[in-house]
């Protein structure tokens, strides 16, 4: 048997709850506020570090999901401490936002408390089924475990603590992805109609406040021919994004095994942190006047997340029971690398004005989903999407 927890023959559906949407929504608008820091500084180094941060407070986030995906509790005590999460997201991501040297104590005692309040959720949960005693027990040390690193590294000089982080973000990122020492097998069995309503719903809310942190820019004084441009245009674009997930992943279920479910995962993470980057993007396009010629590095910025959403979708339709899925595989590359192409060209030869690579940008986001549900009616789901996913037996 391959996992710690064994398979469950049978997970009651359950809708996300109110507390879980809530909690969605004060994520999604703390982290957008990551776009702040590229927008001060767009190079490579303070991209790399914005989107490390995105990607460990995401673990936060996932943990939170998996465990309110195995244990339903929605008492006092856990409403607590998922507020307590919340305000502790928010204050890590401002500080995100001012950068990574302005407050790195905040930013390592912040991010350690949330691991020990995961750590905290698991420890609740100790009670019930031999099994789920014994996965609440290992998360409860794990998570407690991943804040021993961070928060020492409150206290160490910049390249000691930024190591330190490394090692503590990579120990609660183990668990939560579902490995163990030596091989994978350790993500214990869910209700899938719950895991994919509440990634659907993260999605669906990353979508929307990336359009919102835009508009908001763009109101910042009095609307002119590139705010417009550029909100109509990047309107279209989350539409075309949205039209492409919706109809294939929520319906496509995931696949069997650990492996592929650590897989789709992976995916959602570069699909969310690149649905965040599209706000960045757009948003340098404000700073434009209509005509003017866009800068090769404003380039990359806006075309970039539409190939890192390409490439996440064509991570996440293999690990899910839809079949065959060579075609869309395929569609969704061969985009990504004529993307690539073309913001390589714009970035070495700088022909094109701002509207226009947001016009061309989006009518590429519009071509690919219209082909992309062309494809999906040459495909069927296998097997039925509200089963249990864990571990296959051997």
């Amino acid at each position: 048997m391959a996992g710690d927890e064994g398979v469950r023959l049978s997970v009651p559906q359950q809708p996300v709850g109110w507390i879980e949407l809530f909690y969605d929504l004060v994520f999604v608008a703390a982290v957008i506020t990551f776009s702040d820091a590229v927008g001060f500084d767009s190079g490579l180094p303070s991209i790399g570090s914005v989107a490390a941060a995105f990607t460990a407070l995401w673990l936060v986030w996932l943990a939170t999901t998996l465990h309110a995906n195995r244990y339903r509790d929605d008492g006092a005590i856990q409403r607590v401490l998922v507020l307590a999460q919340m305000l502790l997201l928010t204050v890590n991501a401002l500080a995100v936002g001012d950068g990574f040297d302005a407050h790195p104590g905040l930013l390592s005692v912040t991010y350690a408390l949330l691991a020990v309040d995961l750590a905290i959720m698991y420890a609740r949960s100790v009670h019930g089924s031999d099994e789920e005693v014994r996965l609440a027990r290992i998360r409860r040390n794990q998570y407690f475990a991943a804040a021993v690193p961070i928060v020492v590294g409150a206290l160490a000089p910049e390249p000691v603590r930024i190591g330190l982080w490394v090692i503590g973000v990579f120990l609660l990122a183990w668990p939560t992805l579902g490995f163990r020492a030596g091989r994978l097998g350790t993500v214990p069995p869910f209700d899938e109609h719950h895991f994919l309503e509440r990634f659907g719903l993260m999605t669906i809310i990353v979508c929307g406040e990336s359009f919102v942190k835009v508009a908001l820019l763009a109101a910042d004084g009095s609307l002119d021919g590139i705010d417009i441009t550029v909100l109509v245009t990047m309107f279209v674009f989350v539409f075309a994004i949205w039209w492409s997930y919706f109809d294939d992943v929520p319906h496509a279920g995931v696949r069997d095994g650990a492996g592929s479910t650590a897989v789709w995962l992976v995916g959602h993470l570069l699909l969310q942190l690149s649905l965040a980057g599209v706000a960045v993007g757009y948003a340098k396009l404000l700073s434009y006047e209509l005509g003017a010629t866009l800068g090769g590095d404003k380039s990359l910025l806006v075309t970039m997340p539409l190939v890192g959403i390409l490439v996440a979708l064509a991570m996440i339709g293999p690990c899910s029971r839809r079949v065959p899925q060579r075609a869309l595989v395929a569609w969704r590359l061969g985009v990504a690398l004529a993307t690539t192409a073309l913001a390589i060209v714009i970035w070495r030869v700088q022909w094109i004005s701002a509207e226009g690579a947001a016009i061309v940008l989006t009518l590429i986001a519009l071509v690919y989903a219209g082909v992309a549900s062309r494809i999906l009616l040459r495909t069927r789901v296998v097997g039925d999407v509200v089963r249990p996913v864990g571990p296959a037996r051997h």
